[in-house]
């Protein structure tokens, strides 16, 4: 019994009272993990990142462990971690649970895709590094941004917006459907997601994409730069014939706009403005 109380008092530790704040090697996965841990004052304890982890700038120098959902062991392993950070989205599985049975802890933290969802990440992020009251402000500033930016959105009609992942040429693009967090993120920004048909990331065909008549198309920066840039999405198939598509109207969108993190109240002010803007002066 004592033994069996041992373990369960090991397991429930936070890292940083068992190594000590100073000692620890973090890996953050994913651009919200990244940026709590900023925002949380312990970004000097991270040692390698995400392909989606973008901000603050200073990351953008550390040893990169490749995109979330397709990392490697030996990488990772290489970077000599005592703690991976990451999302459910962050896999294979089998990666994470080889570097539990290498020694590394690895917390797996639900991925945001709310106000509410970011909040908690914060909270426990701050939980496992031993900055509870830190998270406290962090919270406190987070929802106050939020609230200021929901109120300086521009009034009016809502515009009707698509967000697309986009896919390789001859291929649907997938859409962004109820319950993703690009679909809360159109919302509030003021937008309408004219995908909320659809459940989850979805292929959107041609006759469906003419009927939701979108006026702004939402994609994200890496898939712009992918594809040739704005003009060359927004001339493809029936996209074209869409008001996004005569009007030039495509916003590129970076990982935190759709990460609900710290920076979400300004993630909303930026895409607020950026999706109400005037035709042919929506993009980045």
């Amino acid at each position: 019994m004592l033994l069996t109380a041992a373990v369960l008092l090991a397991s429930v530790a936070s890292p940083a009272a068992a190594q000590g704040a100073d000692e620890l090697r973090i890996v953050t996965v994913g651009a919200a993990v990244t940026e709590t841990v900023h925002a949380l004052g312990a970004g000097d304890s991270i040692v390698g990142v995400d392909t989606t982890s973008q901000w603050p700038e200073t990351v953008r120098q550390l040893p990169s462990v490749g995109y979330m959902r397709a990392l490697g062991v030996e990488g990772l392993l290489s970077l000599r971690p005592s703690l991976v950070l990451c999302t459910a989205e962050a896999g294979p599985r089998a990666v994470l649970d080889q570097l539990g049975s290498a020694g590394t802890r690895v917390e797996v933290l639900p991925a945001p895709a709310s106000i509410a969802d970011a909040e908690a990440l914060v909270r426990r992020v701050g939980e496992l590094l031993d900055r509870q009251d830190r998270s406290h402000d962090v919270v406190a500033t987070l929802r106050r941004q939020v609230e200021e930016a929901r109120a300086r959105l521009p009034q009016g009609s809502a515009p009707r917006v698509l967000f697309l992942v986009h896919a390789p040429t001859g291929a649907a693009p997938l859409a962004a459907g109820r319950g993703t967090p690009a679909s809360a993120m159109i919302e509030l920004a003021g937008g309408i997601n004219v995908a909320a048909s659809l459940e989850g990331y979805k292929p959107i065909g041609p006759e469906a994409m003419l009927a939701a008549s979108p006026q702004v198309v939402v994609v994200p920066a890496g898939t712009v730069a992918r594809a040739g840039g704005a003009k060359a999405i927004l001339q493809q198939g029936a996209l074209a014939e869409t008001p996004a598509g005569r009007d030039g109207r495509l916003v590129e969108a970076d990982p935190y706009v759709v990460a609900f993190g710290p920076r979400t109240g300004q993630a909303i002010a930026d895409l607020g403005r950026r999706i109400h803007a005037p035709a042919l002066h929506a993009s980045r």
